[in-house]
């Protein structure tokens, strides 16, 4: 073989591991990573409310608390079923510490209410029986949603390192009968540790996960910041006659994001959603 033969042979080479080698890393990006909490904790259904304390490492304490509720109008009725929905489509955000997964069925209509608190303690409360807040924000929506059945979930992942006390409350059952008031105590547990991927890694591993299950994107959505919730991403997604409501927001001062999902009929699901939030 000539020299030319030889060089042309050995381009030929480095043009073929060139590209084979950026195969191999494009599909390395590709891959999903895995993402790990650093600790164990008790993880039970917990709809319809969030309830989570911040403790800084200097000493400080924030809180954040997140309801959402719905009475049926005069004649009507409701209930409000445990059913892991999210879980079982296998489109959970990794590394969440508490979460809430229900369907609810509306009959006739229903006045829903959702509400947000978030509070930066006072370390030396003159009155140990009641915490002042340093400051303080209280955001309540309210507003008519229609008959017909949604999936709601709910779920808290941390998004730095730090300490957190989580109150969890449960349903005494499967289900609860939204015309009359029933919960179970509350349950509380530390969490300490962190997440292994970013925040940026979380929300990416997740819409691919929606994708993964079908679910393809229709439309941004804007929501607009408040005092207490910064918004990361929301969007919705469409499979088939199903619609999906997805929105991840920064819990401001806590080193926490809530993820919020809605499926059921756009109609609907676009109502819950403006419940939820700021959603047009």
């Amino acid at each position: 073989m000539g020299k030319g033969a030889t060089g042309l042979v050995l381009a030929l080479a480095v043009i073929f591991l060139v590209l084979f080698g950026a195969v191999i890393l494009k599909r390395g990006d590709e891959s999903p990573k895995t993402c790990i909490f650093s600790s164990d904790f008790p993880l039970v259904q917990s709809p319809h409310v969030i309830n989570v304390a911040y403790y800084p490492e200097n000493g400080s304490k924030v809180s954040f608390s997140e309801g959402f509720g719905a009475w049926p109008i005069s004649g009507g009725s409701g209930y409000s079923i445990i059913d892991e929905w999210a879980t079982e489509l296998g489109i959970t955000p990794p590394c969440h510490i508490q979460r809430g997964e229900v369907r609810v069925k509306i009959e006739k209509g229903a006045k829903a209410s959702h509400s947000v608190h978030l509070c930066h303690h006072n370390p030396n409360p003159t009155d140990p029986l009641w915490e002042k807040c340093l400051k303080e924000y209280t955001l309540r929506t309210e507003l008519m949603i229609p008959s017909g059945e949604v999936k709601i979930a709910t779920f808290v992942v941390p998004i730095g390192g730090g300490s957190w006390k989580k109150t969890d409350m449960p349903f005494c059952g499967k289900a609860l009968n939204l015309t009359s008031a029933g919960a179970c105590p509350p349950a509380t547990a530390w969490v300490n540790g962190t997440c292994s991927c970013t925040p940026e890694e979380i929300l990416k591993i997740t819409v691919k996960r929606l994708e993964s299950a079908g679910f393809m994107k229709h439309e941004d959505v804007k929501v607009l910041e408040t005092e207490v919730l910064k918004p990361m991403y929301s969007a919705l997604f469409v499979k088939d006659d199903e619609y999906l409501y997805v929105e991840f927001v920064e819990v401001k001062g806590m080193n926490l994001m809530r993820v919020l999902m809605i499926m059921g009929d756009e109609k609907t699901v676009r109502a819950y959603a403006g419940a939820f939030s700021s959603a047009p």
